[in-house]
């Protein structure tokens, strides 16, 4: 006899194993921090003119268009892989080396 939440457990287990095994709990897929890595992603607000084409391009989620108005990125997130610059129409978006924290 299965005792009453079991396949819910085991469901919520195995999408967790799957999540895993996709690099999503572990730092690979979208999503997740990266501060490990030693480059980001900036943008010249001002350039921007909230196409999107950023935003659909990050393999990790990290920038969104704001507001219709112009694209954020979340440092955090970022790996610095440089999908974004290169589909930039206006070439607001750079990727330069992270400060250092101490």
């Amino acid at each position: 006899m299965i005792f009453p939440g079991f396949r819910n457990f085991v469901t919520e287990a195995g999408s967790l194993l799957l999540l895993y095994s996709l690099g999503v709990l572990r730092n690979e897929g979208k999503g997740g921090t990266n501060m490990a890595s030693k480059r980001v992603a900036i943008l010249a607000k001002a350039q921007c003119v909230a196409c999107g084409a950023c935003e659909a391009e990050c393999p990790r989620s990290a920038i969104a268009v704001h507001r219709g108005c112009y694209a954020v990125v979340s440092q955090e997130t970022c790996i610095g892989c440089g999908k974004c610059a290169k589909v930039c129409p206006t070439g607001c978006v750079q990727v330069v080396e992270r400060e250092a924290t101490v």
